[in-house]
């Protein structure tokens, strides 16, 4: 985020002020580091759980921590980190790289409005989980989905940080984990509260195949001999509905802390998995604070 121009807290935006952002390769470089920060499963299991990072600015570097669900489903909560970037591969900064905490897009399209480029989404394995019925469950590796994105974004030219965005991905498992797909979809929108204080609200679903409802939400009967839950077949549907709201107070115009939360709701097979129903809770919340820099 950046504080209106009107503002102490102003800063320019042409392109002799971005001159020196970093190329491509660096880029790249810092988000596979910032992915591998993600010390704890539950951050990586949950695709989007919570946005920290500040808005209206092409390029920072963020670190969040936080409570999140032990597993999709779970009941139990516990402490991890997320990293959140973005970095711009042109002057301008219209295309970019960005990394919210397990999920990376890639904007490859010059345009006021329009975003549109590959997706991923890392999502780690669940295993070693604190829930001992749970636990016994055969464990689910660690799986990469692959896709595209698309976006379209309403910004105001006065103050960027004011802003209105749809925005959708559909993306499919290439690690043979769950060989499913998954398409997601949100509506977010940012406010202008003051000089340096900024809100941003989002709801979205998330549409799911049947083989990721039965990796990770069905039980066989070898995994009910083995925990005791009952069988149960998923099928293909929606997984959830989520809402999540955070408040950015800009410190400077290259400081920015956050905090936030995001409620998601389990529907259809992921609501009425045992794994969920009767080991878990189909109300997952994730509570986040972060911390960044912007240039």
């Amino acid at each position: 985020m950046i504080p209106s121009n009107s503002g102490d807290l102003s800063r320019g935006t042409g392109a002799d002020q971005r001159a020196d952002r970093p190329t491509c390769r660096p880029a790249v470089l810092a988000i596979a580091a910032g992915m591998s920060l993600l010390s704890q499963p539950a951050w990586a299991q949950v695709d989007l759980p919570l946005n920290l990072q500040p808005i209206g600015v092409p390029d920072y570097v963020v670190a969040g921590v936080g409570l999140a669900p032990d597993y999709l489903g779970s009941d139990d909560y516990t402490v991890g980190v997320a990293p959140f970037a973005r970095f711009s591969l042109d002057a301008l900064g219209d295309r970019y790289i960005s990394l919210l905490a397990n999920t990376v897009e890639v904007n490859l399209v010059k345009d006021p409005n329009w975003r549109v480029g590959p997706a991923g989404v890392l999502r780690l394995d669940r295993s070693d989980v604190e829930d001992e019925v749970v636990d016994r469950l055969q464990g689910v590796g660690v799986a990469f989905e692959f896709g595209m994105f698309a976006a379209y974004e309403i910004v105001d030219p006065e103050d960027p940080r004011d802003r209105l965005r749809f925005g959708a991905q559909f993306r499919h498992d290439i690690t043979g984990v769950h060989n499913g797909w998954l398409i997601d979809a949100s509506i977010a929108r940012s406010f202008v509260l003051g000089e340096s204080t900024t809100i941003a609200a989002s709801v979205g679903s998330t549409f799911a195949s049947g083989d990721y409802f039965d990796t990770y939400f069905s039980v066989d009967p070898f995994n009910s001999v083995a925990s005791g839950l009952p069988v149960f077949d998923a099928g293909a549907g929606f997984r959830d509905v989520r809402f999540n709201l955070v408040l950015i107070q800009s410190l400077s115009p290259s400081w920015h802390i956050g905090a936030g939360a995001n409620y998601r709701r389990l529907l259809s097979d992921a609501a009425d998995s045992p794994i969920v129903a009767d080991r878990g809770s189909a109300d997952q919340f994730v509570f986040g604070i972060g911390g960044g820099y912007s240039w």
